[in-house]
């Protein structure tokens, strides 16, 4: 634990290592100015909450937590597929592996998994962001699965994102991407991570097209995760899957009370999965076993 003048805290053109859970009036983020968590070495690694009264991100700075999550060895036992979180890893010459934290998606906090069983690649970090007046974001908050430069393997998931603001603003973007794979056919890229956005009021923030949980698309196609939005003056959020492929697999279980939206995607419903309201989108959807629907 550390004290900082005011309560407001400014990195300004260096790099800040935060892990666990932290207050203060404000955190402001400029000139390059990075903050970063410690690589997990498993899943119950400590994350990283941040509660702020306002907090700054300019277009040169940000939250970096890209391949920060768990590797994947001793976890994906395949040595081709992809890491899985909100999306499944791709393929690869094996078996993908089952994401976990399937119904999770409106509360994400894991980490994300590492591709193919070994230590050259990681899954995205893990943050939670609680601002209780105004989120100004001109740069990036980003939990992207990696591989490592210069390897032939596969690709690690992204990881999960949780904002929850009164107001949101500025042209930066949110992203828990699957990392790609190398580009060979036998190799699976991640899945896409989990990102769950809650909110007041929106400010030039636009939704749609700044936010991005998508598979990885070399190789083996990952597939797309999962974006949670909720207007908190709302009883019902939306659910979101965005993806660049029908190929790469995203799994969708339990109840669903939310409108759901997908985008060049294929979603698998597994056995038991409930909906009471409609899916709406272009992609593919292939139920496996019973399933219910609207009406």
């Amino acid at each position: 634990r550390f004290v900082v003048p005011s309560d407001h805290l400014v990195v300004d053109g260096w790099e800040l290592t935060l892990n666990g859970e932290y207050s203060f009036a404000g955190l402001d983020l400029v000139n390059g100015g990075t903050l970063v968590q410690t690589s997990a070495s498993t899943y119950d690694s400590e994350k990283l909450t941040l509660t702020v009264d306002n907090m700054q991100i300019d277009s040169s700075s940000g939250i970096n937590l890209d391949g920060r999550g768990i590797t994947g060895q001793g976890v994906v036992p395949d040595t081709s597929a992809g890491g899985s979180y909100g999306g499944k890893g791709g393929n690869g010459y094996g078996s993908s592996i089952e994401p976990y934290g399937v119904e999770e998606y409106k509360t994400p906090t894991y980490f994300g998994t590492g591709g193919a069983d070994n230590v050259y690649n990681r899954g995205g970090g893990s943050v939670k962001l609680v601002v209780n007046n105004e989120l100004t974001l001109d740069g990036y908050i980003s939990a992207n699965g990696i591989r490592r430069a210069g390897h032939a393997m596969p690709g690690g998931s992204g990881g999960s994102i949780w904002i929850d603001a009164t107001t949101i603003s500025g042209a930066g973007y949110v992203k828990a991407n699957g990392g790609n794979a190398h580009d060979v056919s036998n190799l699976g890229s991640g899945g896409g991570g989990r990102i769950a956005v809650y909110y007041g009021s929106l400010d030039g923030f636009d939704l749609g097209s700044q936010i991005s949980a998508a598979g990885g698309t070399a190789g083996s196609d990952g597939g797309a995760g999962t974006i949670y939005l909720k207007d908190k003056a709302q009883d019902v959020g939306e659910l979101h899957i965005k993806g660049n492929s029908t190929s790469g697999v995203t799994p969708l279980s339990g109840m669903v009370e939310e409108q759901v939206y997908i985008s060049n995607v294929r979603l698998d419903l597994l056995e038991g999965a409930e909906f009471t309201q409609n899916i709406i989108g272009t992609g593919k959807v292939i139920p496996h076993g019973r399933f219910v629907v609207p009406s």
